[in-house]
């Protein structure tokens, strides 16, 4: 059993994480590459509450909170954010409950699905609502993906430490619970 001062410890550090993304992806990132497409270093983050949380508490960490984060660094309707943050964990939890096993492998693979349903459901909500939708950009889009694909290895490794960090469970076990 995980005490709810590591449970708040481990929100905590995750939401410095996320931080420590987006300010990556906004603006360090093209300080670097003079501006080619950055991964979404941010949306690993977001995949890896998807996959080791419960439905619920994914759902209220990622779309409440999280995406009020991502809010701030983006010009898109938070409206519209919700939404895709919500369709995206949802598809995340059904496919969980089938496919998934805990690996850095299988985070990967989840990674590239976990970023083209991100661009699909963001596209399509956006074409559906908006007056003005955003713009395909296939080829920076199919960048993002294979960007983000990429550093979904490193970012795994990051993120279980900050898991086994924040989240040591009282009785001794190894695992990692809620």
């Amino acid at each position: 059993m995980v005490p709810n001062r590591l449970k708040a410890l481990n929100i905590l550090a995750l939401a410095g994480f996320l931080l420590a993304c987006c300010g990556l992806q906004t603006s360090f990132w093209y300080q670097l590459t003079a501006g080619a497409p950055a991964p979404q270093l941010w949306l690993l983050v977001l995949l890896h509450l998807s996959l080791y949380r419960q439905y619920l508490t994914a759902m209220i960490i990622v779309d409440v909170f999280a995406g009020t984060i991502l809010k701030s660094f983006s010009a898109v309707p938070i409206g519209i954010f919700w939404l895709v943050l919500l369709v995206i964990v949802s598809i995340t939890a059904y496919a969980k409950a089938r496919l998934f096993w805990s690996s850095a492998k299988n985070f990967v693979i989840s990674a590239f699905a976990f970023s083209v349903l991100f661009n699909l459901a963001f596209l399509s909500i956006s074409f559906g609502v908006e007056e003005h939708p955003m713009p395909l950009q296939l080829w920076t889009r199919f960048a993002e993906v294979a960007l983000t694909t990429l550093a979904a290895y490193p970012m795994f490794w990051a993120l279980q430490a900050i898991d086994r960090w924040t989240l040591r469970p009282i009785s001794g076990g190894n695992e990692v619970t809620e």
